[in-house]
Parts: structure tokens; sequence; C-alpha cells
């Protein structure tokens, strides 16, 4: 009923990353931090600061950081007014490894203190940081559970527990061979898989 009490609990990271490129770090947050009308302010931006360890890139700006970098900002920027759910869509998308679990480091440290919807195309990522995981192809919603629900539906999903980085499409082979690779079904074998959706429908999920 009430549309701005509702939004005050609410905060997303888009797929997008979504900082001002112009302005620096700080300026970003003390920005957003202006906008959500943070009563005290620098308390609240020191503590994004400490706990995404921006310290060495605060004067810069943000359209010269690293994607792994503006991936940081964007999510300090969506906790500025600590908000009860956030929405991180693809928070890891187009990251190196490294820098990709480095973000996962984050994401886990906000677990317990937040709810968080996350998407991904990533199995592994589904797995390490998702308490239920929801699977959807072709814009459904076609199961849900913990990782160890989905594969006692299905022995074939513990095929997620091995990483796979490129798309199936490309037919490269994996740059990680999983050890047990002759035990996985023939049509899965050997290829790589960026997400839930591509290895659902090769397994016949929603069919």
């Amino acid at each position: 009923k009430d549309v701005f009490k509702i939004k005050e609990m609410l905060n997303v990271s888009p797929q997008e990353t979504a900082i001002a490129p112009n302005l620096t770090v700080k300026e970003n947050l003390e920005f957003m931090a202006g906008v959500y009308q943070i009563k005290d302010k620098d308390k609240k931006i020191n503590e994004l600061i400490k706990k995404f360890k921006l310290d060495e890139v605060l004067k810069k700006r943000a359209k010269t950081l690293s994607g792994g970098w503006q991936r940081k900002v964007s999510i300090a920027i969506s906790l500025i007014n600590d908000p009860k759910l956030l929405f991180l869509d693809e928070p890891t998308l187009g990251l190196d490894v490294i820098a990709r679990k480095e973000l996962w480091k984050v994401i886990n440290e906000l677990k317990g203190k937040i709810t968080i919807i996350l998407t991904t195309h990533y199995m592994e990522e589904a797995e390490s940081l998702s308490d239920r995981i929801g699977i959807m192809a072709n814009g459904n919603l076609i199961d849900i559970g913990t990782s160890e629900e989905l594969i006692k539906k299905n022995p074939n999903m513990k095929t997620h527990k091995f990483y796979w980085e490129k798309p199936i499409r490309r037919k490269t082979k994996p740059n990680h061979p999983c050890e047990n690779d002759e035990a996985l079904p023939e049509e899965i074998r050997g290829k790589h898989f960026e997400s839930w959706t591509d290895l659902a429908g090769i397994l016949g999920y929603g069919e």
C-alpha cells in the first residue's frame, strides 16, 4: 500500500554497472547517499569503503576502473540504504576468475544479514552463493530447491559441480576437464555450459 516505504527496503545492482562514469568512487557514494537522504552518510560511506576495500580507488573516476572494481562499487552503492532485500543481476558477468571469486566473498559476507535474489548463468556460482536455486527456461520457472534437492531429482544434474566457462555453442574442450568425464551423459560430455538454462535444455527440463 505504501510504495515509498517498500522502495526504502529494496535496492538493486543491475547487470549494466550502475555508476556515474565521470564521478570518482567517493563522489558516487556521496551522491547516492544524498539521493537516499542517509542521515549519517559519512559513517555509512566509510563502512562501505571498509567492507569493499575501496580506499585505493576512492579518488579515481569510475570510468577508469577495471570491470571488477566497477562491479564492487555498483554493489556498494546498492547497499547505501541498508536494504532488507537486494537484487543482484548477473553480478559477476564478464569478470575474470580472480575478480569473480573476490566478489563471491563479498556476497557471502552479506548472507544472513539481508535477503539476496541473485540471477546468474554460472552454475558454480549458483551452487556457491545460493541457499535455494530456481532454474528458468524460456521465461518459466521450471524447478526450485537446494542444489542437493535438484541433484536428487535428476542425477545428471551432478555435472553442475564442474566448472564450465564457455558457451556450449563454441564446442570447445573444457578449460578444466572433469576427472570423471567418461561418467557423464554423452550429450554433455566434454562440453561447456554457461547457464542453467543451457544444461536444463539438454537434460530435458521443461519438456
